[in-house]
């Protein structure tokens, strides 16, 4: 019952970005709502390599002026932490000092689960804060009149079809860490079943 609540959910949110993709095709037309998707795509991409350098950044980050502490390690960074806590498991402490190259395989494989989420923040941030950009560019580059001056077609059903599509892009960049993390657990999940 609770796997076919969680599908529910996830065809919900996907006719949730549906609609508002059809939407928004409507209201803007087929030129603004192709130029939003194009820009949703370049951001996506753009994204793609940031995110890593980002995240790294992040983790090599010196955090010691917040005070925070981690079973009694002062936090100075994510790697430090990292470093410090196996340290003080006996076993796999041994191991990181004898394989230290160990403790940035582990640091490489916990960062592909985080670089999944900070695209996703980052995606609808940006989605967020260029707007204005977009906005204006859009306003800038697709007239409303031609030369005439008389009022350019919008063609709002192609419109409402590209939205879709730009919509289902949306919903799929938005889901991406759910879907790799539920996928992760599902083969870990076969693995353990079939031993």
């Amino acid at each position: 019952m609770e796997e076919l609540n969680i599908q529910y959910g996830l065809l919900a949110l996907l006719a949730l970005f549906i609609l508002s993709g059809m939407i928004w095709g409507l209201i803007r037309g087929l030129k603004k709502t192709l130029f939003r998707g194009v820009w949703l795509i370049a951001t996506a991409v753009l994204l793609f390599f940031l995110t890593p350098v980002i995240t790294w950044a992040l983790v090599d980050m010196d955090v010691s002026f917040l005070g925070v502490q981690v079973d009694g390690i002062a936090l100075v960074s994510v790697r430090q932490l990292l470093s410090d806590m196996l340290s003080k498991v006996e076993y796999a402490g041994q191991l990181v000092a004898d394989n230290p190259q160990l403790l940035d395989a582990m640091l490489r494989l916990a960062l592909v689960f985080v670089n999944l989420f900070v695209f996703v923040i980052l995606f609808f941030v940006l989605k967020i804060l260029l707007w204005p950009l977009w906005a204006i560019l859009s306003a800038v580059l697709i007239k409303k009149k031609d030369r005439q001056g008389m009022k350019k077609k919008r063609h709002r059903f192609a419109g409402m079809l590209v939205g879709i599509v730009v919509g289902v892009f949306v919903c799929a960049t938005a889901l991406m860490p759910a879907m790799g993390l539920a996928d992760a657990a599902d083969r870990i999940e076969r693995q353990t079943a079939q031993e």
